[in-house]
């Protein structure tokens, strides 16, 4: 911000001021002389109570949450204040979440499978990353799955189990017809039909 006021140039960009990211326009004022002996600041921040509550309501059906963080892997946002400020990198997955700008990142966290949808938004230089268990992504469809299987295998056994049977029976009749043939001709008798 400094080098660019200083030569003249208006600065529109991301600043950190204070104490907090914000989006800024810094404007350099110069004196009849054109030294420049003021600047024009215009700002707000970035992680403001809206975006806070919009990024705290973001979830599916009640699991999951979003989560913040820039390049240097340091969390900006997340649901668990305490966590704020903390560094990713530290995590044994935390390179495979900074490695990915756009995508989705498998890991295992307190004994829990997790994936993430990661987001990189580079004018601010930070990833979005939300977060769910996969068994919560699954929404009980795993039961469902189950269930169903379970049902068309039944019905495939006893479908088969009634084929079978149908099948067996009308052999066992043609064994039988060709059978009663056989004894007819043993008998002398050739005046019959086998269909």
């Amino acid at each position: 911000v400094y080098e660019t006021v200083m030569s003249g140039e208006i600065y529109r960009g991301k600043a950190y001021v204070v104490n907090a990211w914000c989006i800024t326009a810094y404007k350099p004022v110069r004196d009849s002389a054109g030294n420049i002996v003021a600047v024009i600041y215009v700002g707000r921040r970035i992680l403001g109570p809206e975006l806070k509550n919009y990024l705290k309501k973001v979830h599916i059906k009640g699991k999951g949450y979003l989560y913040a963080y820039d390049s240097s892997g340091r969390v900006i946002y997340h649901p668990d204040v305490k966590q704020i400020g903390s560094n990713i990198k530290v995590l044994p997955f935390g390179s495979k979440l900074l490695d990915t700008k756009k995508g989705f990142v498998e890991y295992n966290w307190k004994a829990e499978d997790k994936i993430a949808g990661i987001t990189y938004f580079k004018p601010w230089d930070w990833y979005f990353a939300y977060t769910i268990n996969k068994k919560d992504l699954l929404f009980g469809m795993d039961k469902v799955l189950i269930f169903s299987t379970a049902i068309s295998v039944v019905i495939a056994v006893i479908v088969s189990i009634l084929l079978g049977w149908i099948i067996v029976k009308n052999l066992i009749n043609i064994l039988k017809e060709i059978s009663d043939g056989c004894y007819k001709i043993v008998r002398g008798e050739y005046d019959f039909k086998i269909d």
